[in-house]
């Protein structure tokens, strides 16, 4: 999309005929339709445009300027020449449409007749849900600028109520039955907090249970700890820009890479653990998960939790 802009500024350049054209109103209130070529998506930079027979109003966003959640205050983001966001009147020789704009090869028809970049002004923004999946941003323009090439502020400007754009959370599902290898960096030991965690691929499941939770006893019933965000006991989901290792967490300084994307921390659930010995030196601890909530971020939402099967670990007495 960026070199289909810059693509069209060239076109421009060669094709405008500066003082041939006299604006003396932009209005786009009464259009409601929003354009976009490519998906829009809070994590990176989004282009947006209305059409008006033969003008266009185009707006540039920011990445993460957008947000899944709802917004307690309007967001707010300057716009100019320079950004971070900025929005951009044309208008052209003839009717334009959405191809012009996203083309993979730029129209050479029509022709830009005149590009006025807003010298400044702000948009705000409004997000809200009725779902949790899907949110509804409101956009609206204040204080726009916009000069001529002669220099000459265009003052009747409707285009305050710019509309409405959705994007969604994707959907991400957790399952780690089928793993069967926890890791550890430290030594497993009974009167000391442990961190153990549980690899697949890209992606780690991180488990931290409290000191003395774990005993060198058999147990009749099963050990039970809550897990929260801020507890004692914690449980943490991240996946990964690329293959993660057991070197990646226990290095004494953490690797640059791979990247984490995104993490999501279990605001509940229950830790139940069941020793059990043959020898009363090697105990072994079974440790299953039960009724876990993930918390949402701000890009996905949980769909799917199988962890329960955590798996075992083993102390040895002194």
């Amino acid at each position: 999309m960026k070199k289909l802009l810059y693509s069209i500024v060239l076109i421009f350049i060669f094709s405008c005929d500066d003082g041939d054209l006299q604006i003396e109103t932009i209005d786009f209130d009464s259009i409601t339709t929003i354009n976009y070529c490519d998906e829009i998506e809070i994590d990176q930079e989004n282009i947006l445009f209305k059409i008006n027979e033969n003008e266009a109003l185009i707006l540039e966003l920011p990445a993460n300027l957008l947000i899944n959640e709802i917004s307690t205050e309007d967001i707010e983001s300057i716009i100019s020449s320079d950004g971070p966001s900025t929005l951009t009147y044309r208008t052209f020789s003839d009717d334009v449409s959405t191809d012009y704009f996203c083309s993979d090869i730029p129209l050479t028809t029509p022709t830009v007749t005149e590009e006025i970049v807003a010298s400044s002004g702000l948009l705000y923004i409004t997000t809200t849900t009725e779902d949790n999946v899907t949110y509804d941003h409101d956009i609206t323009l204040s204080n726009i600028t916009f000069e001529t090439s002669a220099n000459t502020r265009i003052t009747d400007l409707n285009i305050e109520s710019f509309g409405d754009i959705s994007t969604e959370k994707s959907s991400v599902s957790i399952d780690f039955n089928d793993i069967t290898t926890i890791n550890n960096c430290d030594s497993i030991e009974t009167d000391q907090e442990n961190v153990v965690f549980k690899i697949k691929g890209s992606e780690a499941l991180i488990l931290k249970l409290p000191a003395n939770l774990l005993t060198n006893a058999v147990t009749t019933t099963d050990t039970e700890s809550t897990i929260s965000i801020d507890g004692e006991t914690t449980l943490t989901y991240r996946f990964y820009t690329n293959t993660v290792s057991t070197d990646y967490f226990c290095s004494s300084v953490t690797p640059a890479t791979p990247e984490i994307i995104e993490e999501f921390s279990a605001e509940s659930g229950t830790v139940l653990i069941t020793t059990t010995t043959e020898d009363n030196i090697n105990y072994t601890h079974t440790i299953t998960l039960d009724s876990v909530v993930f918390e949402s971020s701000i890009v996905s939402q949980i769909i799917n939790v199988s962890i329960d099967a955590f798996g075992d670990i083993s102390t040895t007495a002194n």
